[in-house]
């Protein structure tokens, strides 16, 4: 019992854990649910629920937050802007 209670105080089996419930939104989302009005919208859900996961993993489990400040400016910065690019460009077109 000690031991499932040291895995739960662990920041990566939080991560690991928000990571499996981000996952089954995602699917939630991708299987024909009227999210906002349509399928458009519930797509972008899904990609903006990507790059959280994606922020997530390169956060924790790649340990960009230890990193120097601007390597870890850079890595975030990155995953916010492609993340908006990709959509803006799949609602925009």
């Amino acid at each position: 019992m000690t031991y499932a209670r040291t895995m739960l105080r662990h920041r990566s089996t939080v991560i690991w854990a928000a990571l499996m419930i981000a996952t089954i939104a995602s699917w939630w989302l991708g299987t024909d649910h009227n999210f906002l009005g349509g399928p458009q919208f519930a797509t972008a859900a899904v990609l903006a629920i990507a790059f959280v996961k994606v922020a997530m993993v390169t956060s924790t489990f790649m340990e960009i937050d230890h990193a120097p400040r601007p390597l870890k400016a850079f890595v975030h910065g990155w995953t916010i802007l492609v993340c908006a690019l990709l959509v803006v460009l799949y609602v925009t077109l």
